[in-house]
């Protein structure tokens, strides 16, 4: 089976047509849409959008399929059996990668330093605040917008110019806070790294 037969067209299909065909097979048996399958569907499935990948990897590039075509007419080319030419070189079958031999293992010598890497990232570093006072700093700014909407409502209600004077301040002291808390935060991590 070669692979205009994978993707059901025929060898002098135009481009958009063999897209067109590339996406209804890779809607059709695409492994995200077959997830709740049984394992033998999934399997199956697997297998046949591999085989449409790589059909569409061949057939979709012109330069790669034009020597495709070649292979074709000289009756070498299939899925299988003939490796398809990349533009650097033979492109390798999906399946299973290198393996190295039983014996040879000097090649582990190699990643010596490596053996004792982890994953897990560093440690946050411990703030040098107590977690109160630094919640309380962030918290500060809306507490000054509710006071001021609080004393305004209230200053209005009662027009008491005290009170809304009051009002104005909290609020110009809430808007002055929500630039400044941040910046100061950001300043002192900078510091700090």
């Amino acid at each position: 089976m070669n692979h205009y037969e994978v993707l059901g067209v025929p060898m002098g299909a135009d481009p958009a047509e063999i897209q067109r065909a590339y996406r209804r097979l890779a809607r059709r048996h695409h492994p995200d849409f077959h997830a709740a399958a049984d394992a033998a569907t999934q399997d199956r499935n697997r297998r046949r959008m591999q085989e449409v990948n790589e059909a569409w990897s061949v057939l979709g590039d012109s330069a790669r399929r034009r020597r495709y075509d070649d292979q074709v007419r000289a009756g070498t080319a299939g899925t299988g059996e003939a490796m398809p030419v990349g533009s650097h070189g033979p492109v390798t079958p999906p399946g299973k990668g290198w393996t190295p031999r039983p014996d040879d293992d000097a090649w582990m010598s190699d990643f010596e330093a490596w053996r004792s890497e982890t994953d897990r990232l560093p440690p946050e570093p411990v703030p040098t605040r107590s977690s109160t006072t630094q919640g309380v700093v962030a918290v500060l700014p809306l507490g000054l917008f509710v006071a001021a909407v609080v004393l305004g409502s209230v200053a209005l209600a009662l027009s008491a110019r005290p009170l809304l004077a009051a009002a104005f301040v909290c609020l110009a002291a809430s808007a002055l806070l929500f630039f400044l808390v941040p910046l100061r935060e950001m300043l002192r991590h900078r510091t700090h790294d």
